[in-house]
């Protein structure tokens, strides 16, 4: 049934890259199984947080989110890794926590609680944050030296919304915000260096970027969780597909750029 699912999908949306589909739902259902219910899967490691390791990142964690919520983004900013800090100054993350955060779900009141989750190759801290309009969870991400690499927001846009988003943000350069979208896993490979390298190296190819044509959905379906959104782009010299893959949580966990 997949297979021909798969080959409907192809007739309908044209040329794929078949490896990375299947990357992409390997991904996707490795790390967020189609069972999830929170923003991030708990997978078993072999060297798991002590309990002192887990209360540490918790700590920081809840300081991060805690000082963005009193407008000290300084503050904020050296709890971030250094190779996070020359990305970001205080300004810009002031200017984000207020576009993506406050603006969706009204003025922060408090951090009510704090889970420390394993998963491939990092440490996840889910922070229940209390808001005006509610409670959300959000993800902040530590590599194995306990620095914070990746925050993760709650998002009530669609994923078409979000595709374009990630796209245009690339345009502008600004490959630190676009990585911004991809999953907390995604982030502890790829930083905005990675996605500047991707970008260049198809541009190389394609000619500069010129529009967006078309967006389309695709959801995923029972087998995988993985929901596609296609992107018809015209380049300079060719008008080609991207290929953007998202989980449940409306995070990007594959990216097929046009071959």
């Amino acid at each position: 049934m997949f297979i021909n699912q798969l080959r409907l999908f192809t007739q309908k949306y044209g040329k794929i890259n078949l490896s990375s589909l299947f990357l992409a739902i390997l991904v996707a259902s490795a790390i967020f199984p189609l069972q999830a219910q929170s923003q991030v899967s708990q997978v078993e490691i072999t060297q798991a947080l002590t309990d002192t390791q887990k209360q540490d990142i918790k700590k920081q964690a809840e300081e991060f989110i805690e000082l963005l919520g009193k407008n000290k983004s300084s503050q904020a900013r050296a709890i971030l890794a250094k190779k996070l800090q020359k990305n970001w100054t205080p300004e810009q993350i002031q200017a984000l926590w207020e576009a993506e955060v406050i603006s969706q779900f009204g003025p922060f009141q408090k951090v009510i609680r704090s889970k420390a989750i394993d998963i491939i190759n990092a440490d996840v801290v889910k922070v229940t944050t209390q808001f005006a309009k509610g409670s959300e969870n959000i993800l902040v991400t530590f590599n194995k030296n306990q620095e914070v690499i990746a925050v993760n927001w709650p998002s009530n846009k669609s994923v078409e919304k979000i595709a374009e988003a990630f796209v245009n943000d690339i345009v502008a350069k600004d490959y630190a915000r676009a990585r911004g979208y991809l999953s907390p896993a995604l982030k502890t490979e790829f930083f905005a260096e990675n996605i500047e390298k991707s970008w260049t190296n198809l541009l190389e190819r394609t000619g500069p970027f010129q529009k967006i044509l078309a967006i389309q959905h695709q959801p995923g379906g029972t087998i995988a969780a993985t929901n596609v959104v296609i992107m018809k782009i015209q380049f300079e010299k060719v008008t080609d597909n991207l290929f953007i893959f998202f989980n449940q949580d409306k995070q990007i966990v594959n990216v097929d750029f046009p071959e």
